[in-house]
């Protein structure tokens, strides 16, 4: 019984071993990949926050509605035309 625990610590101690290893031998500017990641890529997505519900988005998966020569971002469809008819101000 003894021999089995001593077998089950010693794997347990590579397996360990191991995943800090891993850890430290992986740059912070790589991800799982292996490739460097650019900050201005679209695989880093920022969160955009819709102006009329106040949800928050990838902004590749916001409806766009472009006012006043900038963006604006919103979670839906629904939630665009409800900003629009409400004249671009932002819900209270």
């Amino acid at each position: 019984m003894a021999f089995l625990i001593r077998v089950a610590l010693a794997v347990l101690a590579l397996y360990l071993l191991w995943r800090v290893c891993g850890r430290l031998l992986r740059s912070p500017g790589v991800n799982g990949g292996g490739r460097p990641v650019d900050p201005g890529s679209r695989s880093v997505d920022e969160l955009v926050q819709d102006p009329f519900c106040k949800l928050y988005v990838p902004r590749r998966e916001a409806v766009v509605l472009r006012e006043g020569g900038a963006d604006v971002f919103f979670c839906s469809a629904a939630c665009r035309d409800s900003y629009v008819q409400r004249g671009g101000r932002h819900a209270e």
